[in-house]
């Protein structure tokens, strides 16, 4: 299944998707569920996926703004010192967010962060720059609130690394799916360290990591199609989905390849 994508509207199939209304809904509908995923997506070497881009900012980060931040599952990971702003659309997340004692929650667009400039130490985006309207914009601005020397880690869907084992599955959920799930933007490490560049910032370090998400039961199997964005897709196609998943349990498993990019602004801006 093809997806053509023009200005936050994307052609999958035959149908016009508008992105902004269809993310708002899925996320007012589905809050939290991206954590649900990738905490339970784990790496033998870097553990989950909300670890493995932590750690790509430093130990001691003063002010940390996270944007499309859903219900803030990176806060746990900075400490109290940190201060920490959480920004993101959904109200249903951020209400989420709060109902889980995560604190530093601020309802804003990406695009237009309530936020002073060069008032952040670092600024993070777990599975969001991909989902914008303009990710370039969305990096200028994250590039605007970045003090000098401030640095900022970036945690996008890749296609590999993947193993031979992956095929089977993978195979099989395209094909009841008619195509894989969607997404507005497709941000590889090249777009991205082009992205990157044009915002004023350095590329550091990027790299992929194969996270694998364990499918023991019918619950799984039902988690992981719901967490795709399957705009234009019928019911009768994730139910299809959903019943090819459940051939992998109880001890198969799903591959989540990450792309995380480690970039700064420069000490001389």
């Amino acid at each position: 299944m093809q997806e053509r994508v023009e200005d936050g509207c994307a052609t999958v199939g035959s149908m016009a998707v508008d992105w902004a209304r269809y993310l708002a809904a899925y996320h007012r509908d589905n809050p939290g569920i991206t954590e649900r995923v990738l905490s339970r997506s784990t790496h033998g070497e870097v553990g989950d996926p909300y670890r493995w881009l932590r750690s790509g900012l430093p130990q001691e980060s003063g002010v940390v703004v996270d944007v499309a931040a859903g219900n803030l599952p990176l806060r746990p990971l900075f400490s109290r010192d940190t201060r920490y702003i959480g920004c993101d659309l959904s109200e249903s997340e951020l209400a989420l967010a709060a109902g889980q004692g995560r604190s530093g929650m601020v309802l804003a667009d990406i695009n237009r962060l309530p936020l002073a400039d060069a008032c952040a130490d670092a600024a993070v985006s777990s599975m969001g720059l991909m989902l914008v309207t303009s990710p370039q914009a969305a990096l200028n601005e994250l590039a605007r609130v970045l003090r000098p020397g401030g640095a900022l880690a970036l945690l996008l869907p890749a296609q590999w690394p993947l193993r031979p084992i992956d095929v089977l599955p993978l195979v099989s959920l395209s094909w009841a799916l008619k195509g894989p799930g969607s997404m507005p933007n497709v941000i590889g490490a090249r777009r991205a360290r082009r992205l990157i560049r044009r915002a004023g910032l350095v590329p550091l370090d990027i790299r992929r990591a194969r996270f694998r998400l364990p499918i023991r039961s019918a619950a799984d199997a039902e988690l992981a199609v719901a967490a795709l964005y399957t705009p234009g897709r019928s019911e009768k196609q994730r139910k299809r989905a959903i019943a090819a998943l459940k051939h992998l349990a109880p001890n198969g498993e799903l591959p989540v390849p990450l792309l995380r990019v480690i970039a700064r602004r420069s000490p001389a801006d």
